[in-house]
Formats: structure tokens, C-alpha cells, sequence
């Protein structure tokens, strides 16, 4: 799976708005891919961006819905 499949997964399993704001690397390719800011409106509470290894693993472990809100409180500025 790329990081473009695992976003859209994520954002699937989430029901996220689609309409994210992608931090890339050395590129612009989806493999340049380092962070997500998500939408106000699916993450309130949440200023920074998500790194993509976290987005990775909730979608590779199939964790819980409500396992992204621990990742996100949980991550410091």
C-alpha cells in the first residue's frame, strides 16, 4: 500500500473530509509524503499535522475509530 492508498483509507475509515493539506519531503510525490493537516472540522481540537508512519498504522493495524483521537492528544507542538 502507498501513501496515497493509506490516505485514502484513513480518511475512508474516518469519514474525514478529503480536502487535506499534504507536507511533502524532498518532492512531490506521494512517496515524499512526511505529515497530514486534517480539516477543522474532523480534528477541532487538532493544530499540527499528523506524521504519516501514525496514519500508517492505524490504517495497517485497523485499530479502532476512536484510536486516532489518543494519537492526536498525544502528540506535542
Amino acid at each position: 500500500m502507498d501513501n496515497v492508498e493509506i490516505l485514502r483509507s484513513f480518511i475512508k475509515k474516518h469519514n474525514f473530509n478529503p480536502e487535506v493539506d499534504v507536507m511533502l519531503m524532498n518532492g512531490n510525490t506521494w512517496d515524499d509524503v512526511y505529515s497530514i493537516v486534517f480539516n477543522e472540522e474532523d480534528l477541532p481540537d487538532y493544530q499540527t499535522a499528523i506524521p504519516i508512519g501514525d496514519i500508517q498504522f492505524d490504517v495497517i493495524s485497523d485499530l479502532p475509530i476512536d484510536s486516532i483521537n489518543i494519537v492526536t492528544n498525544n502528540i506535542k507542538d
